[in-house]
C-alpha cells in the first residue's frame, strides 16, 4: 500500500512539472507604445494567446530588442534585416551563431516625411527671413545630404544604416525623449529639422495623423539598389494625397539558443500558429 501511494505522489508531482512547464511564459521584446511592433503583438496574442502565454517586454526599438535578446531579458523580439546587420558591426554578440529567425513577418516601409518642396541653406537668419544662403530643392532621398533628419526608436538606427550602406550623408537628429513621435513633428513644423525618418508598416499610426500640408519624400529603386538588405517598394495615404517609391526592411521575430525543452516546446507552437495567421494579423 506505502509503494503504491509513493508511486501515485511520484506521479502527480511528474504531471505538475509537465504542467507548469507547459505553461512557461514567452517574453517577447516589441517597442513603443504606439508603435508597429507593440500593435502586432498585441493581434499576434489574440489569436495565439490562448495557446502560448505571451508577455510584453516594451522597449525603444530594433536596437534594444537585440540587447534584451543577448542579454537573456527576453525570449523573442521583433527586429528588421537592416538593424540586424547594423548591430551586428558594432556588437559581437549579435551573430548568426547565437540567434535565429522564429519566423519571418513583413515588410516595414521607410517614410520620409517633409513640409513644403524647398529648404533655404545657409545665409543669415533673422528669425522672420533669411538673407542670403541658396534654395534646396528637396524630392529624393538623394537630396537629404547634409539636411536635419529626426527618427525616433529604431528608425534611429535605420537612418544610421542608411547613412553608412547608401553614404546618404544626412544630419541624423535622434528623439529619445518621451512622445518622440510628437516632439519630431512639432520640430519639423517649426524648422528645427527639415526631415522626419519613421519605419513601420504602412499604414503607419504616425503617417495617418498628417494632413496634405506634409509629404512624402521618394526613395527610387535605383537609391535602394545601394542597399541590398532593402526591397524597392510604395507607400500610399490619401490623407496626404500622396503616392511615392520608397525601401522596406524585412522584419522577423527572432530567437536566441535556448537550452530549456519547455521553452522550445513553446516557441514551436507560436511559431506554428503566427505561420497559420499570419494573413489575417
Amino acid at each position: 500500500m506505502k509503494i503504491q501511494k509513493l508511486i501515485s505522489v511520484v506521479a502527480a508531482v511528474a504531471m505538475l512539472g509537465v504542467s507548469t512547464a507547459a505553461q512557461a511564459d514567452i517574453t517577447v521584446s516589441t517597442g513603443g507604445p504606439t508603435g508597429t511592433y507593440h500593435q502586432f503583438f498585441v493581434d499576434i496574442k489574440k489569436v495565439c494567446g490562448d495557446k502560448v502565454n505571451l508577455v510584453e517586454l516594451p522597449s525603444k526599438g530594433g536596437d534594444e530588442n537585440l540587447t534584451n535578446l543577448v542579454e537573456k531579458t527576453a525570449h523573442v523580439a521583433f527586429v528588421q534585416t537592416d538593424t540586424l546587420k547594423f548591430v551586428s558591426m558594432k556588437d559581437p554578440r549579435v551573430n548568426e551563431a547565437d540567434l535565429q529567425t522564429l519566423i519571418p513577418l513583413y515588410n516595414e516601409e521607410v517614410h520620409l516625411i517633409a513640409k513644403g518642396a524647398t529648404k533655404s541653406s545657409g545665409g543669415l537668419n533673422l528669425g522672420f527671413t533669411t538673407l542670403g544662403g541658396k534654395t534646396v530643392v528637396v524630392s529624393k532621398l538623394e537630396d537629404l545630404k547634409g539636411l536635419k533628419v529626426g527618427a525616433w526608436g529604431g528608425s534611429i538606427t535605420t537612418a544610421s544604416a542608411m547613412n553608412v550602406f547608401g553614404n546618404i550623408g544626412m544630419n541624423l537628429i535622434p528623439f529619445t525623449m518621451e512622445k518622440p513621435d510628437v516632439a519630431a513633428r512639432a520640430a519639423l513644423d517649426k524648422g528645427e529639422i527639415d526631415v522626419i525618418l519613421a519605419v513601420g508598416g504602412q499604414p503607419l499610426g504616425f503617417a495617418k495623423t498628417l494632413t496634405p500640408a506634409y509629404r512624402l519624400i521618394e526613395i527610387s529603386s535605383a537609391s535602394s539598389s545601394k542597399m541590398s538588405f532593402y526591397v524597392p517598394t510604395r507607400i500610399n495615404y490619401t490623407n496626404m494625397n500622396a503616392s511615392v517609391g520608397t525601401i522596406a526592411a524585412q522584419s522577423y521575430l527572432v530567437t536566441r539558443n535556448i537550452r530549456s525543452a519547455a521553452i522550445k516546446a513553446e516557441l514551436s507552437i507560436l511559431k506554428a500558429c503566427i505561420a497559420e495567421n499570419l494573413d489575417d494579423l
